[in-house]
């Protein structure tokens, strides 16, 4: 499944300390491609995002949880949130790159034991997509204020994501129905790279945007003093989004 040729790739080895105990570190290899655009390499605002996990204030989205990826590339986010403690991770992009993910989710089965992980197809915007993506290991629950099925997922995981105009808008209608199939104390962290070049710029105002004109959700910035101390730049930022209570 997937057009990548995995057989060219190079190991990155990025280390964690599982369960915020220093003494206590676990290692994930992730493979990356050796000739590719985006999804192929570990990027600085996945780095900076998977490090927050691992703080005190970070911890508490995914440990115990359910956890969903989007955009995953590596898959290294979502890695991270199984060693971080999550209960179950879903780790999701185009069909080109599950080759990739379904390489480095079997590649650190040996630290990720503990939380089931698997890869599965989402293509932003797409109903069904993120469907059989929360569908895939999640139960669902009854909601009491509404007449469907809430898929029991509490917390969302974006890196470094808003990066083509094409996929501004679907992104924001994938966030869009997260919202409404899923538990409503769901959490979205999304990390990106204030990038100046081109019209990276114009896409995250049009993103911002976006957020902005939906009044039932909301987010808030991460503080810079809360992420990692090693692993955070001005440049990089996370945001929190949310339903509004």
């Amino acid at each position: 499944m997937g057009s990548e040729d995995i057989s060219k790739t190079f190991v990155r080895e990025i280390e964690l300390c599982a369960g915020q105990d220093a003494d206590t570190k676990c290692t994930l290899h992730i493979h990356q491609m050796s000739v590719g655009d985006v999804g192929c390499v570990v990027w600085d605002a996945a780095l900076v995002l998977l490090k927050y996990l691992f703080t005190r204030k970070g911890n508490k989205y995914v440990k115990g949880n359910n956890v969903l990826e989007l955009g995953a590339g590596t898959g290294v986010v979502g890695l991270a949130a199984a060693c971080a403690g999550a209960s179950d991770v879903v780790v999701t992009d185009l069909p080109q790159f599950t080759s990739l993910i379904t390489l480095n989710i079997k590649e650190n089965c040996n630290v990720t034991k503990d939380c089931r992980v698997q890869g599965n197809v989402l293509c932003w915007g797409n109903e069904n997509d993120i469907k059989n993506a929360c569908q895939a290991s999640m139960k669902t629950t009854s909601d009491p204020n509404t007449s469907h099925q809430t898929f029991n997922i509490k917390c969302v995981l974006i890196a470094d994501c808003i990066y083509y105009e094409d996929g501004v808008h679907s992104l924001y209608e994938t966030i869009t129905l997260l919202f409404k199939l899923c538990d409503p104390l769901m959490r979205i962290l999304c990390s990106f790279e204030h990038r100046n070049t081109g019209n990276k710029e114009f896409l995250l105002k049009t993103f911002f945007k976006l957020l902005h004109s939906n009044n039932e959700i909301t987010y808030e910035n991460i503080p810079h003093s809360d992420m990692d101390e090693v692993f955070r730049s001005d440049d990089i930022h996370i945001i929190v989004i949310r339903r509004k209570s």
